[in-house]
């Protein structure tokens, strides 16, 4: 059945968000959630005028302001088409991938585990809810959106593992409140749960104290704020006839009332695409002229691609991965996709498994979680099988582990498809060495010798070599 940390259940403070859940902590209408976020921020913050409001206050509802005058936050981001890829991408690679439980010995041989506790935990189904692709797709998309990712450890009576369930991240958050001590702080309304470190799987992204992680979409709300400014303008653009600001201009002074009809009439038949390229009569000598910089002189196309590449940058995605294939071509798609693997989800993976080591299995124990990622690494045809051919060549695996890889049926008994295949021209450096002209185990080369009218006749490729 497998060892793994065993843990009591506790009482009192402790108290798991499934049973926050059932003990009606989150019944709550959003009026009252909205002015529980208030009253805990004015807690903490102090008050605020509505009138002129903090600048916590704004960012509360709103986000962080970017130096482009657009509020940034993690969900408005996500609004952002090349910012919402590049996460969803992320997360659904991870959520994609096979996690296994393994056992390695005392002498380094690993072998499938599949019969531990923890395996269907891990590969199946963590908790009632969702199966193991969900809860990884959900969690890691907060790690690259919120820059941390909580999962609370359910344990049953027994203090083995019973459910695995994530957590909000803005509900949640690292608290050290002695030296040497950590919990975990979520808070519901205005209620406030208390976990224990081995209670809560926490995968962090960068962070400056290697307890909580940066938020990316803050570190990066500039560029993300510059992105969303030219989505908005380029809206804005077609929203008013796709067409530069226009200045109409009369000989005479207007009153209010003409001023404000001229105006109406003028947005009325004009304003948005549909009424693109429509006549208009102006009368009493007016004259119309254009202002503002074209777009071409402002370089907008270019600006909004700039964006998507710096975008990418930012979450260390290939661009060709959400379809920006301007500079992309055969040649490094299949390197950029190698190297996507190895410095950006490689790193990702190492903290889930050592996560999921230290507070699932234990640091003593001899099973451990692990990401299968060979179908991320697997070539063209072409290059699959040359990889193939020598492995089969040089003994490193057997033709029916190479079934298995390529999903294909194993080969029969008589095949011999389980053993390992080696070179008959090979030795080991301590063997003798063989005699000149001789294979290494002495047999003439052929195979095949004769006597004929009393001598001796070895076949060498074929033809007779009389002695």
């Amino acid at each position: 059945d497998g060892d793994g940390p065993r843990h009591s259940q506790g009482s009192g403070q402790k108290l798991g968000i499934r049973d926050a859940r059932n003990q009606g902590h989150l019944k709550l209408t959003w009026r009252q959630k909205i002015a529980a976020k208030i009253a805990a921020r004015a807690i903490s913050y102090g008050g605020s005028p509505l009138s002129n409001p903090e600048r916590w206050l704004i960012e509360m509802f709103y986000g962080a302001p970017s130096r482009s005058g657009i509020y940034i936050d993690e969900k408005s981001a996500m609004r952002l088409a090349t910012a919402y890829s590049c996460m969803r991408f992320l997360a659904e690679t991870v959520g994609s991938l096979p996690l296994a439980t393994y056992r390695q010995d005392l002498a380094g041989t690993i072998s499938p585990a599949a019969g531990h506790y923890l395996a269907p935990f891990l590969h199946d189904q963590p908790n009632d809810f969702m199966t193991s692709s969900v809860w990884r797709e959900t969690a890691h998309g907060h790690v690259v959106s919120w820059g941390n990712s909580y999962s609370e450890i359910v344990y049953n009576g027994a203090g083995r593992v019973a459910g695995i369930w994530p957590l909000l991240p803005w509900q949640c958050k690292p608290d050290v409140y002695q030296p040497g001590k950590l919990r975990y702080v979520v808070t519901h309304g205005s209620d406030r749960v208390y976990l224990e470190p081995e209670q809560v799987l926490h995968i962090p992204g960068l962070g400056s104290d290697g307890v909580c992680g940066y938020s990316p979409i803050q570190l990066a709300r500039r560029s993300l704020g510059l992105a969303v400014g030219a989505e908005e303008y380029a809206a804005r653009f077609y929203e008013n006839d796709a067409r530069p600001g226009v200045v109409l201009k009369h000989p005479a002074l207007l009153n209010d009332e003409a001023y404000k009809r001229l105006k109406d009439s003028w947005n009325e038949e004009h304003q948005g695409v549909a009424n693109s390229w429509r006549p208009r009569i102006l009368e009493e000598g007016m004259d119309i002229s254009t202002v503002g910089v074209p777009q071409a002189d402002q370089q907008f196309l270019e600006t909004r691609k700039f964006q998507v590449s710096e975008i990418c940058r930012i979450f260390r995605v290939p661009p060709h991965f959400i379809f920006e294939l301007d500079r992309a071509t055969f040649a490094n798609i299949e390197q950029q996709s190698l190297e996507f693997v190895i410095y950006n989800l490689r790193p990702w993976l190492v903290k889930w498994e050592q996560e999921m080591k230290r507070k699932l299995f234990g640091l003593g124990s001899q099973f451990f979680a692990e990401f299968n990622v060979d179908g991320l690494l697997r070539g063209d045809f072409k290059s699959r099988m040359e990889g193939y051919g020598a492995a089969i060549q040089w003994g490193l695996m057997t033709r029916n582990q190479i079934n298995r890889l390529e999903n294909r049926p194993p080969l029969p008994a008589e095949q011999r498809g389980d053993e390992i295949m080696v070179p008959v021209n090979m030795r080991f450096v301590t063997d003798p060495q063989p005699a000149p002209g001789a294979p290494p185990d002495g047999t003439p080369f052929g195979g095949a010798s004769s006597r004929a009218n009393g001598s001796e006749e070895h076949v060498y490729g074929g033809k007779p070599n009389a002695h």
